[in-house]
């Protein structure tokens, strides 16, 4: 069954239930859509597809139920987009921990070590760029999951600009643009860290130098 189908019959089980319609919609698609991109990355499912069937299964889900669904769909695109801030910063924040991990094992290391410098140096470097790489790599993961939602939402607002009135047209593409956002607070965020990656490890090299002096001045 395709996303889109499957939302319809999800969404029209709940409309048809009554309630706060909108409110349990809105509940179930950001379930479902955490559970969809993360099944986009396994089968290799453009997420901007993935995120315009979602809006349309919403949509066709609520009139077929006999439900109004401008205002749902509106709030379903501003749930879908934060939704994928919050993967795109958790995929993050699991990188931020290894690298921190990784720099803290590497600090107990260089602590024991008795190696010289050009080793110890070489060692610090390569492991602090294989950090930054990882860093790097969730970092565009993420932009990239974030433009394609942005980019789906923007898709469907263009393709209900005809049948739907301006504001909630206006609703779907300032949803679309707020992406941008948290587009740069994710590369923010990602620059800030490599940085003190990076950073870390001419720190622990001027460290060394300083401990190789010690060692010298007390055996002279």
């Amino acid at each position: 069954m395709s996303i889109k189908d499957r939302v319809k019959n999800e969404v029209q089980k709940i409309a048809a239930e009554g309630g706060a319609v909108e409110e349990k919609v809105v509940a179930f698609v950001k379930e479902d859509f955490r559970k969809t991109i993360a099944d986009c990355e396994k089968r290799s499912v453009p997420v901007k597809q993935a995120a315009k069937d979602t809006l349309e299964g919403v949509e066709e889900g609520l009139k077929a139920a006999g439900h109004k669904a401008e205002s749902t769909v509106s709030k379903t695109a501003d749930t879908i987009t934060s939704l994928t801030q919050e993967v795109a910063e958790k995929s993050l924040n699991t990188a931020r921990t290894s690298a921190d991990k990784a720099k803290d094992e590497l600090n107990k290391a260089v602590e024991k070590s008795s190696g010289d410098l050009d080793n110890v140096e070489a060692r610090i470097k390569e492991e602090m760029e294989k950090a930054h790489a990882v860093l790097n790599k969730q970092t565009e993961s993420g932009k990239a999951k974030l433009s394609e939602v942005a980019a789906g939402v923007k898709e469907y607002a263009e393709s209900k600009k005809n049948e739907w009135d301006q504001p909630v047209h206006d609703a779907l593409n300032k949803v679309a643009e707020s992406s941008k956002s948290h587009f740069q607070d994710l590369e923010k965020s990602s620059k800030e860290h490599g940085e003190k990656l990076m950073s870390h490890g001419k720190v622990k090299v001027s460290e060394w130098l300083g401990k190789l002096k010690e060692k010298v001045d007390h055996s002279a």
